[in-house]
């Protein structure tokens, strides 16, 4: 599968004293890289967990951080579909700048029930997931 590609710039809510992005906020812009994924399908995880009290939670993710972002630069993120079991998809997102990367995340998540209980993915996602070819890019700028 192709990476879904798009773009973050880096705002000073996003960086430390230095001007570097903190590292907590790198899982903020994978997380809307992911959205913006499963948007691009035509899938809005609000609409779906409003609808069905459905939703994903992170269970478990690894970041290897390479070199800093800082204010200002114009973030690539680069998002793809690793693996998907049942109740379950996996990740792999890198944020580069210029081309050179800076952070790699590695994530599963699980989809869950409004009562926290994994629930296996709908067939609609496995179809909207099947159907794509992840390359398409969007930006926020």
């Amino acid at each position: 599968m192709r990476p879904f590609i798009s773009t973050q710039r880096i705002y000073i809510e996003d960086v430390d004293s230095q001007g570097v992005v903190y590292h907590a906020n790198y899982l903020k812009f994978f997380e809307r890289a992911r959205t913006e994924m499963l948007r691009s399908l035509g899938f809005n995880i609000w609409d779906h967990t409003k609808k069905t009290g459905a939703s994903f939670v992170m269970r478990r993710c690894q970041l290897d951080f390479k070199s800093p972002a800082r204010l200002d630069n114009l973030a690539t993120l680069k998002t793809t579909l690793s693996s998907r079991s049942g109740a379950r998809l996996s990740f792999h997102q890198t944020l580069e700048i210029e081309s050179k990367p800076c952070v790699d995340l590695i994530c599963l998540l699980a989809y869950i029930n409004a009562d926290h209980k994994p629930l296996r993915l709908p067939q609609f996602l496995w179809d909207l997931l099947d159907s794509s070819s992840m390359n398409k890019r969007t930006s926020f700028i």
